[in-house]
């Protein structure tokens, strides 16, 4: 967990304030006054995460962001709400007219062994564009009296199935098309070339990979934080240690997707969705 910075306190509409400041690289907005009064209501209810603040210093030290777009273009409004607290900031301007989904990393057990998010749904719920695996767990810990200890969150390593199930959907690209890969500079390879990009306030190295190498599934090699290719087809973004990637797809590789039952998707309400502070970071 990386230290909570506070950058301001702007104002979303003349009754409703919105405190910004940054997790880690993580964006979300939280209305003060609700979190104060302990009367928030949950990720279902509004879209915002209810659940996420554990690992975090308190409720209402649970906000984010900062006002640059993913692209590292300043965000529209500047200091007063960011644009990269919705999920589809994440991705590069030419995409974000694609059909958009988030994808769910499956967490691992005590075993090794990959346990979906939706496996830990209880009776009434789902998965939405805006859960936080927080919410996910307490609700299922509250309703099922559940007293074993969370699975550990993927942190960008992802299992056999998932990343066959993301490589087949990428077949549609070419196996030999390349995709332009950053990862962040703390866990990627020590062999680069030294050249740095700036994305989210943190340092990201730059490579190139075939589709066919896109993702793999190995103790040592997590998913690159953002990803696009040449053509505006694909285009992928999260946050360092991710839980769970927003994907713009042109429409056959987002139906592939959002249809292929051994992975957790759903799609993203462009002007709704934020994505939650990832339970790894």
């Amino acid at each position: 967990m990386r230290p909570i910075q506070f950058d301001s306190f702007a104002w979303n509409t003349p009754e409703v304030p919105i405190l910004m400041g940054s997790v880690g690289s993580a964006s979300l907005q939280v209305n003060v006054l609700e979190e104060l009064e302990g009367s928030a209501p949950t990720l279902c209810q509004r879209g915002t995460s209810a659940g996420a603040d554990r690992g975090v210093a308190s409720r209402k030290d649970r906000i984010l962001a900062r006002g640059d777009s993913v692209d590292g273009t300043a965000g529209a409004g500047g200091d007063l709400v960011s644009v990269a607290m919705l999920a589809r900031d994440l991705l590069p301007a030419r995409y974000r007219a694609l059909p958009i989904l988030r994808l769910f990393l499956p967490a691992f057990d005590a075993n090794g062994n990959a346990q979906r998010w939706s496996s830990y749904l209880v009776s009434g719920t789902e998965l939405t564009g805006s859960t936080g695996w927080f919410d996910v767990w307490d609700r299922y810990v509250d309703q099922l009296g559940a007293s074993a200890s969370p699975p550990e969150p993927s942190r960008g390593f992802v299992d056999t199935v998932t990343a066959q199930a993301i490589n087949e959907a990428l077949q549609q690209l070419g196996p030999t098309n390349v995709l332009h890969c950053l990862r962040w500079a703390g866990y990627a390879p020590h062999d680069h070339s030294g050249l740095l990009t700036r994305r989210l306030d943190d340092d990201y190295v730059p490579s190139d990979l075939p589709v066919r190498e896109f993702i793999q599934s190995s103790p040592d090699d997590r998913v690159p934080e953002f990803a696009n290719d040449d053509e505006g087809r694909f285009a992928w973004g999260t946050f360092v240690y991710p839980d769970s990637v927003i994907i713009a797809a042109d429409i056959g590789i987002y139906r592939h997707l959002l249809n292929d039952v051994r992975l957790d998707t759903v799609s993203i309400v462009n002007a709704r969705d934020i994505l939650p502070v990832s339970s790894g970071d």
